[in-house]
């Protein structure tokens, strides 16, 4: 299935719930709670709207009631969004310009 496609079928599916406690981007669904009730709520009503729409969770690509999680380049918990350590050392790693023109090949924008 395309990420797109894939994204426009979530967003029908979770219309009415989508940013109470389930996010939903490219090919991953986040979904939270502040306790475990809650999460445990929140995760079998998801469930059972894939399940009347016909669709299927591999349950090898599930992770459950973890602290934090990483997504999209962030470690996300109850108390902060920080940046991933793999997306900082990406960041740490990136070379300076040595000459304006090596700017110009990067495509970087820079304001003089």
């Amino acid at each position: 299935m395309r990420q797109a496609t894939f994204q426009i079928i979530m967003d029908k599916i979770l219309v009415a719930i989508r940013y109470r406690n389930a996010i939903v981007y490219v090919g991953d669904i986040l979904v939270c709670g502040e306790i475990l009730e809650e999460l445990c709520d929140a995760l079998r009503d998801k469930l059972d709207r894939f399940r009347k729409t016909g669709l299927v969770v591999k349950s090898s690509k599930c992770t459950f009631a973890y602290e934090w999680v990483t997504i999209l380049g962030y470690e996300v918990s109850k108390k902060q969004i920080k940046p991933s350590k793999t997306k900082l050392s990406a960041e740490l790693e990136l070379k300076m310009p040595s000459s304006a023109n090596s700017l110009k090949l990067s495509g970087s924008h820079v304001l003089l």
